[in-house]
């Protein structure tokens, strides 16, 4: 299998559903953003929300046993939701990162992961720079 290449934009990655963006490269991503973040930071919580976007909740799943195999305590959250709320999730309920599934405003054809700090900021790009690097 080819490893693609996967780039950073705002706040995570995106990709065309099944051609640039697949479940071996949430698992990359995910595997890689654990790895970088538990070098970095205290990680023993995680939550993981997603949108209703095609094999968005696929994904949250993917994500969430690739954590709990890391160890960590882990919510997925059990319907579809906004990115907000998950910002608000991870600072009100003291979650040490998070990952929403979702494009955002991107074409229906697209999905993608938003990684949330445990301020439930976006990630900086110094952080993306550093994921990508485990990539």
């Amino acid at each position: 299998m080819e490893i693609p290449v996967i780039k950073f934009g705002t706040d995570g990655i995106r990709g065309i559903i099944d051609k640039e963006l697949n479940e071996y490269v949430i698992a990359l991503v995910t595997e890689a953003t654990l790895r970088y973040w538990s070098s970095k930071f205290e990680v023993n919580k995680v939550f993981i929300g997603y949108d209703t976007r095609f094999k968005s909740k696929d994904y949250a799943l993917i994500i969430g046993n690739i954590a709990y195999e890391h160890g960590l305590d882990v919510l997925i959250s059990s319907e579809p939701i906004p990115t907000p709320v998950v910002s608000w999730i991870v600072k009100n309920y003291k979650f040490d990162l998070a990952f929403q599934v979702t494009a955002s405003h991107n074409p229906p054809e697209y999905n993608g992961i938003k990684i949330i700090d445990n301020h439930g900021a976006s990630i900086s790009d110094e952080i993306s720079k550093g994921i990508e690097e485990v990539l």
